[in-house]
């Protein structure tokens, strides 16, 4: 194989995709609009969402910053078809993709 018809091979072949750095962005407010518009019923719903999806979000930074890359991959990724539209499903995620074991809390 010539040195051409390799580069040629090389500039043909799919880029890597990239393992952001950054932690992925969800619009908080949205999400718990939609979620208010599924469970109308249930009385400050939407205050609660936020009040959650701030707080996955602030843990998710944390967990973000020290998971390995393919965790990153997995749990980074948005489109259409994914289950992730939020902070609190992408903690779940990471926490489920990097290992995380939660103690459950004392009841008292």
């Amino acid at each position: 194989m010539t040195g051409s018809a390799l580069a040629l091979l090389i500039a043909l072949l799919p880029a890597p995709e990239r393992v952001s750095e950054k932690l992925p962005s969800y619009d908080i407010e949205k999400t718990c609009r939609r979620a208010q518009e599924q469970e109308s019923v249930t009385p400050g719903l939407y205050d609660a969402c936020v009040r959650d999806q701030s707080s996955a979000r602030d843990q998710a930074a944390q967990v973000w910053a020290r998971a390995k890359p393919a965790a990153r991959a997995q749990c980074g990724t948005k489109n259409s078809a994914s289950a992730y539209n939020g902070y609190v499903d992408l903690l779940t995620c990471l926490q489920l993709a990097e290992g995380i074991v939660l103690q459950p809390t004392d009841p008292k």
